[in-house]
């Protein structure tokens, strides 16, 4: 306290000099209108421009939080889109039918580890079984397919990457409906090779490449990517095709995960002609 009042006496000069700065620009904002409006529009335009940038703060803080809200009303919404739902056509119907049966569902996911410099790349997702998530799942993001769920636990979920050598996706050629499979050559995670398109086959560059609906994994028409390269293969009479994949592997957050309420009862009918 009396190092205080010590430094008060020291610097009196310069507290009395602030006190009348401060006192003489209240007497002319008090006696002169037009300063007084300078100043008031002077300190509306510094306040405003202090609150504009702790508002733009405190958005950058709540980014995530927001980010998390979005994906899980995508999630909802992806989930009443028309291509999760089987349309039957049927010439006798009970009261209890209906034309539109729902075969997919939508969970949203976080990534918590991803790899893409390997030969053969993993996700870990922080969604397990207490949540439905089961093995074989289709996994996407917004940009299009991720991979497929191979490993649950209570609380976690391992998923084996489009940028794995053992991932086979049934794709096609939106323009034309031509059928393919799309799989990772081990050498960029940017693109992918779609094989088994015969090289009399009309092909461009640009060709956005989709899922085929032959799967009880992944829904028809999830994007895949677009053409970037065609070359026939010298070996057989198939093209061999670059995709430019339209998910970045690098930079992917959050995910949803597709379930098919279908899938036991397809798989059992297909199983059927394996055996």
């Amino acid at each position: 306290m009396r190092n205080l009042a010590t430094f008060i006496w020291k610097n009196n000069y310069f507290f009395l000099f602030g006190i009348l700065q401060l006192f003489s620009l209240w007497l002319v904002v008090e006696n002169s209108i037009f300063q007084r409006s300078a100043i008031i529009s002077s300190s509306n335009t510094v306040s405003g421009s202090f609150l504009s940038i702790y508002n733009g703060i405190e958005q950058y803080f709540y980014l995530k939080y927001n980010n998390a809200e979005l994906v899980k009303e995508n999630a909802m919404l992806l989930s009443k889109a028309k291509n999760a739902f089987l349309v039957t056509d049927k010439t006798e119907f009970l009261s209890n039918d209906t034309l539109y049966r729902h075969q997919f569902s939508y969970y949203n996911a976080q990534i918590i580890s991803n790899s893409i410099k390997k030969q053969n790349n993993y996700l870990i997702l922080d969604k397990g079984s207490k949540m439905g998530v089961e093995k074989e799942m289709a996994v996407i993001s917004p940009a299009g397919i991720v991979g497929i769920v191979k490993d649950v636990s209570p609380n976690f979920c391992s998923v084996i990457s489009l940028l794995h050598q053992d991932t086979r996706v049934n794709a096609k050629i939106k323009r034309t409906g031509f059928i393919g499979t799309v799989l990772w050559d081990g050498t960029d995670y940017r693109y992918a090779r779609l094989i088994d398109i015969p090289y009399h086959l009309n092909v461009r560059y640009g060709d956005t490449v989709i899922t085929s609906g032959y799967s009880t994994i992944f829904p028809e028409g999830i994007m895949i990517g677009t053409v970037t390269n065609i070359k026939p293969n010298k070996n057989d009479n198939f093209y061999n095709i670059t995709v430019k994949l339209a998910t970045d592997f690098n930079k992917i957050d959050h995910v949803y995960i597709i379930k098919n309420h279908f899938k036991s009862e397809l798989d059992t009918l297909t199983s059927r002609f394996k055996q």
